[in-house]
C-alpha cells in the first residue's frame, strides 16, 4: 500500500532545505521531511510520550521531540538521545515527477 502526495508546490515548501508535512496513514500520522533534494518519511509519534515529531526542530537529519527532547535521525529512525529508549519507524519514499509516494507495509 502507498499514500501519495504532491512533492512540489505547497506540500513541502521550498522556503528552506528541510520542512515537515503530516499525512494520515492507516497506522497513524506520517511526517515527511525534505532534506536537501531527498524526502524522508517517519511515523509522526515520539515513542516516549506520543508527541508529534512534525512539531519538533529538525537540525540536519536529526529531529528533536518538542515534548521531552528525544532525538532521532529521520534517515534511518535511529535514536540519538533519550529519554526515549526506542527508534522511530521509517517509511520508504518513492518520487515520480511531482508526486511522492510513502510505502506503507501491509
Amino acid at each position: 500500500m502507498s499514500a501519495g502526495f504532491s512533492s512540489g508546490g505547497g506540500a513541502l515548501p521550498e522556503r528552506s532545505n528541510s520542512d515537515a508535512v503530516m499525512r494520515v496513514a492507516p497506522d497513524g500520522a506520517i511526517a515527511v521531511y525534505r532534506i536537501a533534494a531527498r524526502l524522508y518519511a517517519v511515523r509522526d509519534e515520539c515513542p516516549h510520550a506520543g508527541a508529534s515529531l512534525a512539531d519538533g526542530v529538525l537540525e540536519g537529519t536529526v529531529i528533536t521531540c518538542p515534548r521531552h527532547g528525544s532525538q532521532f535521525d529521520v534517515t534511518d529512525g535511529s535514536r540519538r538521545r533519550g529519554p526515549s529508549d526506542f527508534p522511530i519507524r521509517t517509511y520508504r519514499v518513492v518520487s515520480e515527477g511531482e508526486t511522492a509516494y510513502v510505502e506503507i507495509p501491509s
